[in-house]
Parts: structure tokens; sequence; C-alpha cells
């Protein structure tokens, strides 16, 4: 925002330099408000092109998205996958995640066996928990989260067709900005060795 300021403030005193030095010179009585409209005109070309010159701001996108769980009486394991970037120039980190769900309080482990997938054709895979906070380059990166998610109230069955809010923290020079997004509970899944 400063920049943009300091690039307005410059454009506006060229421009009013080129007006001043049109109307004290001593010319035709056409010349001056021609000139004065041709110094305007410049003034904003000139800031165009120095706005188009600065770097975009931030701009955090989120791709595949998708959250498994498993329920028994009280408590879930949980994993939370996604990809994210950065489609700004100026730099962007990814601060905080909060998974929204009922009364149910989540904590992060460090890490887990995850088997995803019915018992034919099922995926296992050693996950480690992303630290945060973590910069944004340009292309996707891939982040895991895993935990543990404390419900009195849970129950096997709960997540069926079952959904959660998933919001997502990033600062950058701009600020803060949440992005926030509804996803199905996947159930199709376990967990073994999850460590805290």
């Amino acid at each position: 925002m400063i920049t943009i300021v300091l690039v307005v403030l410059f454009c506006l005193f060229m421009t009013s330099l080129s007006v001043c030095k049109n109307w004290i010179a001593e010319k035709s009585k056409w010349y001056k408000p021609i000139n004065t409209g041709l110094a305007i005109c410049s003034g904003i070309t000139g800031f165009c092109v120095l706005y188009g010159m600065l770097p975009a701001a931030a701009d955090p996108q989120i791709n595949n998205l998708n959250f498994f769980a498993t329920a028994s009486p009280s408590d879930y394991h949980f994993y939370c996958e996604f990809s994210a970037r950065n489609n700004g120039e100026k730099y962007c980190e990814l601060k905080k995640i909060e998974f929204v769900r009922n009364d149910t309080k989540f904590s992060f482990a460090k890490s887990a066996v995850f088997t995803y997938g019915p018992n034919t054709d099922s995926t296992t895979k050693a996950v480690t928990c992303s630290s945060l906070p973590q910069g944004l380059p340009s292309e996707n990166q891939l982040f895991h989260f895993i935990g543990r998610g404390e419900c009195p109230s849970a129950r096997g069955n709960d997540f069926d067709s079952a959904t959660i809010d998933v919001k997502l923290f990033f600062n950058s020079k701009n600020g803060e900005n949440v992005i926030c997004r509804t996803v199905p509970i996947i159930t199709d899944c376990s967990f073994q060795s999850m460590r805290f």
C-alpha cells in the first residue's frame, strides 16, 4: 500500500511540474491547454506503467484438500492433506490450520502410518506432520497434518455423510488471509503407530 501511495505522489509531482512549466512559458494561447492535457495524460500513463511493474500481491491457492478420519468412542484419528501455492509475487506463508466440527478438540501428532482404500487395494504410507509457519512457493507444495480429535460424543458412525470445516491462515505483507473450506470426511482408512 505504501508503495502505491509513493508512486501516486511521484506521478502527481512530475505532472504538476510539467503543468506549471507550460503555464509559465510565454507561448500562444493554445499552447498552454494542449500541453497541459498532454502532461496530465503522460502522468496517468506513467502511473499505469509504474503500477504494472510492481510485484503482484500474495495470492495463496489451495488444491485437492482431503480429510480422512476413523472414529472410536470419545475420540478419532485424522489425516488432512492438500497442496498449496502462491500465485502472487510477494512473500506469503501458511501460518496456521484449524479444524472445526461440533465440540471436537484437535491436537496434532508428529507421525503415523496411514492406510487408505479397500482391503484388497489399499495404500499404506508413513506420514510426517508438516511444520508451521511455512512459506509458499510458486508451485504446488504438499502439506500433511495428522492427529487426534477428542469429542465425548464421538461414535464410529458419526462420519457417515459428514463434513468438516478446514480453516487455513496465511500471512503476507498485505495482512492475514483466511481461506475456509468445507470438505467431506473420508472414512475408508486406518491409522497405526501414531506418535505424539
